[in-house]
């Protein structure tokens, strides 16, 4: 799979149009849509920003071959890898929704409190 490939893939997961993830990056709608097609390719520190916003590796995006690790990889078993990435996810993401509708930051509290302590319980737990 090719970087824009990748990229087109991870922007449809999120449910953002190539205008918007330009928008986030600076960039033209054009330009998102030219790495898509495979007619350009991003510099590395578009690379890094693009990697940070959709929360994969920059590894992922350059190597043919490297895992995703994203939430929707089937091959991710270990729930306590998925949910420290869950909790991690929260932590660096302002723009997070319910069902389409901005999530409150008493929402975003709860689930974040309910993450860690789920994680601690179960760390304790399998000591």
């Amino acid at each position: 799979m090719t970087i824009g490939q990748k990229i087109k893939k991870l922007r449809h997961a999120q449910h953002i149009t190539q205008t918007e993830l330009g928008q986030h990056l600076n960039m033209t709608k054009s330009t998102v849509s030219m790495w898509e097609r495979g007619e350009r390719t991003p510099d590395i520190s578009t690379v890094i920003k693009l990697a940070q916003y959709f929360q994969v590796s920059t590894d992922y995006l350059l190597d043919k071959n490297a895992p995703s690790k994203t939430l929707n990889d089937s091959s991710i078993s270990d729930l306590g890898l998925i949910l420290e990435e869950l909790l991690l996810v929260i932590k660096q993401n302002s723009n997070l929704q319910f069902w389409g509708q901005p999530a409150t930051k008493s929402q975003i509290a709860r689930l974040q409190t309910a993450l860690e302590i789920t994680i601690k319980l179960n760390k304790n737990e399998n000591k």
